[in-house]
């Protein structure tokens, strides 16, 4: 997908999706990484 497909898809996704969807496209990770993650397990410095 190019960048703008993806901002158009991110822009109708809720906050809780939108939160999820951006930590995969960002970070590379898969859909069972991304269930699987926790508050603690997120550096936010």
């Amino acid at each position: 997908m190019t960048p703008e497909e993806v901002k158009i898809l991110m822009a109708h996704l809720n906050k809780r999706y939108y939160l999820i969807a951006g930590l995969m496209y960002g970070s590379g990770l898969r859909v069972m990484e991304a269930v699987q993650l926790r508050v603690k397990d997120i550096g936010f410095d």
